[in-house]
């Protein structure tokens, strides 16, 4: 099967790494243009799930720098563990109300093997047959990570975090969506939706 990336950018952002540390590991690369479409937000990186066959896909974002042996090596993830697989997240602890004061495994760090509850949508791939998640219209555009663990969780699909070295994958110096939404209240109303469900 062919290897898909998809990226949601808000068209402020030079691609130009990212997309550079990109080439050549991937079949096709969509960039959803926020600022010339619909604004989907970050959930517009979900969108060509819309229309495109069967693949593996690799949500990207538009400030992280990716390893050259990136793509082959989610591929090799997503064939063994048979499951969403991801280089960031959190466990949600039980009684946990402030989604943002939980501890978290960041894709810069290194980290050992564990599953998540929610996993980071930039550093994460699936097997379309496994997963095809139908969320790109949700009602929280910038949560997309809490928004994509409530849809794995409805289907009951597994999201696993291989161990990865520091610094293997690597942010780009500049603002993301982490300042923008520490202190709103979305984050916190999709963590009671999570908690909630059976």
């Amino acid at each position: 099967m062919k290897i898909i990336c998809s990226i949601a950018t808000t068209g402020k952002r030079d691609l130009t790494n990212t997309l550079n540390s990109l080439k050549g590991q991937v079949d096709k690369i969509y960039i959803y243009d926020n600022s010339k479409n619909p604004d989907l937000g970050a959930l517009g990186k979900f969108q060509p799930l819309k229309y495109i066959e069967d693949c593996y896909m690799l949500l990207a974002d538009d400030d992280i720098i990716y390893p050259r042996d990136y793509a082959k090596t989610i591929v090799k993830e997503i064939k063994e563990r048979n499951c969403i697989i991801s280089y960031h997240g959190r466990v949600i602890p039980e009684g946990a109300t402030d989604y943002y004061s939980i501890d978290g495994w960041r894709f810069f760090q290194e980290c050992e093997g564990r599953f998540l509850h929610v996993g980071g949508t930039g550093v994460m791939g699936f097997d379309t047959r496994y997963f095809r998640p139908q969320i790109w219209n949700g009602e929280y555009k910038k949560c997309a990570d809490l928004t994509c663990a409530i849809e794995a969780k409805k289907q009951g699909k597994q999201i696993y975090m291989p161990s990865h070295k520091h610094l293997w994958i690597k942010p780009q110096a500049n603002e993301g969506i982490y300042q923008e939404m520490r202190y709103r209240p979305e984050p916190n109303e999709l963590l009671e939706i999570w908690k909630q469900m059976s």
